[in-house]
């Protein structure tokens, strides 16, 4: 449920009243497919692994994930550590459908590029950034995040208010060069 709930609060559309869980996972699928939602991304999964009591929690949540994909038809991304890796891998059903592993680690530049060509489809910008086009811009991407996801993430957020504030819309290397000084120096810190 609280899964659901963070969706819903994302996509701007969650429900002001305390819904049934069916009512919950219905308004969810229904508003990720009117919002065109292209990929979800769920990190930090591994926060279900932390009591080991909780096995069979952890089996119904993997469940749960197998038939929220279904029902959605959207590709889900998630991150985690390997205790999650093995987990989902432990569910054949789920792992068929998270089948692809994307480690903890700071990604190549060859591995980088199809993960920031995903945040493009992502963007909430007006015009197309065409990042495919400009080996530059995809450099300078991985150069400034060095290859970490969670850095690619603040930067584009950075990137794409100052693309809006200025009437860009599209993020450009000028864009990246305006919020290259608040890019995260560290893993998990921004600087201001």
């Amino acid at each position: 449920m609280i899964v659901l709930k963070k969706i819903l609060a994302a996509l701007g559309h969650p429900l002001r009243y305390n819904p049934s869980p069916a009512d919950l996972r219905s308004h969810a699928v229904t508003m990720l497919k009117a919002c065109r939602v292209g990929t979800v991304m769920i990190d930090e999964i591994h926060d279900i692994s932390r009591d080991s009591r909780m096995s069979s929690k952890i089996v119904n949540f993997l469940v749960f994930m197998k038939n929220l994909i279904n029902d959605t038809g959207r590709p889900f991304v998630v991150g985690g550590t390997q205790v999650v890796l093995d987990m989902i891998a432990s569910e054949d059903q789920v792992a068929g459908r998270l089948n692809t592993v994307v480690k903890l680690k700071p990604f190549t530049l060859a591995e980088f590029v199809p993960i920031l060509l995903a945040f493009e489809r992502m963007l909430p910008l007006r015009r197309q950034s065409r990042f495919r086009e400009n080996e530059t811009l995809i450099q300078l991407a991985y150069t400034l995040t060095q290859g970490y996801v969670g850095r690619l993430n603040y930067l584009l957020e950075d990137a794409c208010k100052i693309a809006i504030d200025t009437g860009e819309e599209r993020i450009s290397t000028s864009t990246i060069d305006r919020v290259k000084d608040r890019s995260i120096v560290s893993v998990g810190r921004r600087v201001a």
